[in-house]
C-alpha cells in the first residue's frame, strides 16, 4: 500500500466516522458546538467523504493504467524477446545448411574431377581397343572411395538431422542414391579381375568404370552412367538444400 493510499483512507474513515457521530447525536453537539459550526462541520466532513472516495477512484484508475500499460509492455518484450529467438534460430539454421551445402557441392566436384582424370590418366588404347593402367585406376578409386564416404556421412546427417531437413521432401533418398551408384562403381573395382601375370585389363571388362567414365554407355539395358545416376541426382539435392536456405 502506498503512502497517499493510506492518507485517503485514513481521510475517508475519520470523516465516515465524524459524520456517524453528528448524524446519530446532533442535538447534543449542536448544544456544544453551536448550530453554524455543527453545520459546518458535518459539510466538511461530507466533503472529505466524497473527496476521499473521487480521489480514491482516480488513484484506482490511474493504478489500472500503469498496471496495463506495464502488462503491455511486458508482452511486447517477450514478443520482440521470442521474435531475436526466432531469427537468430532461422539463422543459425541457415548457416548449418549452407555449410551442409558447401559441404555437398565440394564432394560432388571431387567425383567430376575423378571422372575427368579417369580418361586422360587411367585410359590407353591400342589398336582400338581401350585398356585400363592398373596403378592409376587403383590411385583414383581409392580417392573415389572418400568421396563416396563424405556422402554416405552426409546422408547419415539428413537422417538424423530432424527439423534441419524436415521440409525437404526425399532428401534422404536422393542422397541414398548417390552413394549407392558410387558405391556400385567402387564395388566392381574391389571384386576387379587383376593378376600380376596380366599386363593389359580391358575396359570392356569394367562396365560399372565404362558408365562411371562415358555417360552413353549402357548396362544391362539400362542407362546406368554418371550424368544419368550420378549428376541426376546431385540436381535434385542441390535444388532441394536450396529451397531449404530460402525457408
Amino acid at each position: 500500500m502506498t503512502k497517499s493510499r493510506a492518507i485517503i483512507i485514513f481521510l475517508t474513515t475519520s470523516a465516515i466516522a465524524a459524520v456517524v457521530v453528528l448524524i446519530h447525536w446532533p442535538a447534543q453537539l449542536k448544544q456544544a458546538l453551536g448550530e453554524e459550526p455543527y453545520k459546518i462541520f458535518l459539510q466538511f466532513s461530507v466533503v472529505t467523504i466524497i473527496g476521499s472516495l473521487v480521489s480514491a477512484a482516480f488513484s484506482e484508475l490511474k493504478r489500472e493504467a500503469e498496471s496495463r500499460e506495464a502488462e503491455l509492455r511486458r508482452a511486447a518484450e517477450s514478443r520482440e524477446a521470442t521474435r531475436l529467438r526466432e531469427a537468430e534460430s532461422r539463422e543459425a539454421r541457415r548457416q548449418s545448411l549452407r555449410f551442409f551445402h558447401s559441404t555437398t557441392v565440394s564432394a560432388y566436384n571431387r567425383a567430376k574431377k575423378l571422372r575427368r582424370l579417369m580418361k586422360p590418366v587411367v585410359l590407353y588404347e591400342v589398336n582400338d581397343t581401350k585398356y585400363i593402367r592398373k596403378n592409376e585406376y587403383v590411385a583414383l578409386m581409392k580417392e573415389l572411395e572418400d568421396v563416396q564416404l563424405e556422402f554416405e556421412g552426409m546422408r547419415r546427417h539428413v537422417s538424423v538431422g530432424g527439423d534441419l531437413f524436415a521440409t525437404a521432401r526425399n532428401v534422404e533418398a536422393f542422397f541414398d542414391k548417390l552413394e549407392k551408384y558410387l558405391r556400385k562403381v567402387l564395388k566392381e573395382f574391389e571384386r576387379a579381375p587383376f593378376s600380376e601375370t596380366e599386363a593389359e585389363f580391358k575396359l570392356a571388362d569394367f562396365p560399372r568404370l565404362r558408365g562411371f567414365i562415358d555417360e552413353s554407355d549402357y548396362i544391362d539395358d539400362v542407362k546406368d552412367g554418371f550424368v544419368d545416376q550420378f549428376s541426376g541426382g546431385y540436381d535434385k539435392v542441390e535444388a532441394a538444400l536450396l529451397n531449404l536456405t530460402l525457408d
